[in-house]
């Protein structure tokens, strides 16, 4: 079986080249967002605390002041075991192209610490956050255009980032689970549909993800879950769409993964 998908971003919008979320905070115990690849660059900015972001399986090490970059195509997670503040910027592909940069045939360099990259991003969060502004897209191009410069002439890596072959299997088990997440699926269930035994899976997923696919499944249902209670769903409507059938089951791993009862993130 082939790749279902990538995970594309759609909602550029406004002529605006990039998804922006400005100071995400991450706590012990908390969810942290599970392991996804997009062919979209982008830039991690830790603002607080300190935490991790596994790329393709390797942990690098994220506190106050510096930058990850998430090449195109990497498997990624970011997580803390303490306190995390961060910000992320998600860059529209088709614009860098626009812009002669083909961001699938670079490397970026993972790892650093940029004065001029949180000086940028502090011009871009003053701009985005103000729509009133004249000229706010133009503005937001442009800092998009300065942030990519900065990348390709400080921090492009010599050589790509060799971490022992590719991880189709991973991404071959991610496309699937998020395709057929409503149905009963176990780490046998999935092995097989994607032709690789299950130990091999299992083996291949934790190291490049941190989680279990067990754990990925019932994470990325309850995030699911969690947008059609905010699009106004009932509990036991979200349990069910979201390949729940109890209701009693649903609300312990949903509190697990979320931090939440449904019912209280509904409210």
């Amino acid at each position: 079986m082939g790749l279902d998908r990538y995970e594309e971003y759609g909602r550029f919008s406004d002529g605006v080249p990039f998804v922006f979320h400005d100071r995400l905070v991450r706590n012990e115990g908390s969810l942290y967002r599970e392991a996804n690849w997009h062919e979209n660059p982008e830039i991690q900015l830790c603002e607080a605390g300190n935490g991790s972001v596994l790329l393709d399986g390797a942990r690098i090490c994220f506190s106050e002041g510096d930058v990850v970059t998430v090449n195109s195509g990497v498997i990624h997670r970011t997580e803390t075991e303490g306190s995390l503040v961060y910000s992320c910027l998600i860059l529209d592909s088709a614009f860098c192209r626009r812009a002669g940069i083909e961001v699938g045939s670079i490397t970026f360099e993972e790892h650093f610490q940029s004065e001029v990259i949180a000086g940028i991003f502090a011009r871009i969060r003053k701009a985005y956050e103000n729509r009133a502004i004249p000229c706010r897209t133009a503005e937001l191009q442009m800092l998009a255009l300065e942030l990519l410069i900065e990348l390709c002439r400080q921090h492009t890596a010599r050589a790509a980032v060799a971490r022992g072959g590719t991880h189709t299997t991973v991404k071959n088990a991610i496309s699937y689970i998020r395709t057929h997440y409503r149905e009963k699926n176990s780490l046998a269930d999935v092995a097989q549909a994607i032709y690789v035994n299950k130990y091999v899976l299992s083996r291949r997923f934790k190291a490049v993800t941190g989680q279990t696919v067990v754990e990925y499944l019932h994470a990325y249902r309850c995030m699911r879950a969690a947008e059609l209670l905010e699009g106004g769903a009932s509990v036991g409507e979200a349990a069910l769409s979201s390949g729940y059938s109890n209701l009693s089951f649903f609300s312990k791993c949903f509190q697990r993964y979320m931090g939440k009862r449904p019912k209280d993130w509904k409210r």
